[in-house]
């Protein structure tokens, strides 16, 4: 039940009748709300110049804005978050909300992670984003059996981090996963062949 509604909710960051969030999160922060927010499923709103980092916020009757540089920084970390939203997984696949587990005992940075995945047709994306100002490690186990008995090539869309794993371990022990504060990673897993 609470998957089928996620597909109902709007998200956004950004509108019109808030400071703009170049100005409200600082950078890494923002990012990290970005991934979160876009990449789960509804609709999803982005406000004119959110893309580019504007920070002045200019009332909609004025129907104009002034001039603003544009923060590659953040330009950049959208335009490939836009490039992983076009992935046909995220518009034809299925959602599922899943679940950190502690790293080893004594550390309870396991909870700061928001976690969840999209699968259609043997693909799967995995987003994981370290939603606190501290590294964070985990393990979160992936219910696809599918992943058994092979290698796998996890490729993120937001930053250029690639890694190969074991699917056996993925499925059983769980994907190990060890970000920075407010890090966030969409992996591809493609099968080595």
């Amino acid at each position: 039940m609470a998957e089928e509604l996620q597909g109902k909710l709007v998200r956004f960051i950004e509108n019109h009748d808030e400071p703009r969030a170049a100005v409200a999160f600082p950078i890494e922060k923002h990012l990290a709300a970005a991934a979160v927010t876009y990449l789960a499923p509804g609709l999803r709103f982005f406000h004119q110049g959110q893309l580019d980092g504007r920070r002045v916020k200019t009332p909609m009757q004025l129907c104009r804005a002034p001039e603003e540089l544009v923060d590659s920084t953040l330009h950049n970390a959208y335009r490939r978050l836009l490039d992983c939203l076009a992935q046909p997984t995220l518009r034809l696949g299925e959602w599922q909300l899943l679940d950190a587990f502690p790293a080893w005992e004594s550390n309870p940075t396991w909870s700061d992670f928001i976690l969840y995945s999209w699968s259609y047709a043997e693909k799967l994306l995995l987003v994981a984003v370290n939603y606190a100002p501290h590294p964070s490690q985990c393990y979160v186990r992936l219910p696809y059996p599918w992943l058994r008995g092979r290698e796998w090539l996890l490729e993120d869309w937001l930053t250029p981090a690639v890694y190969l794993r074991q699917g056996d371990a993925i499925t059983g022990r769980g994907l190990y996963l060890e970000l920075p504060a407010w890090e966030a990673n969409a992996f591809s897993f493609q099968p080595v062949e």
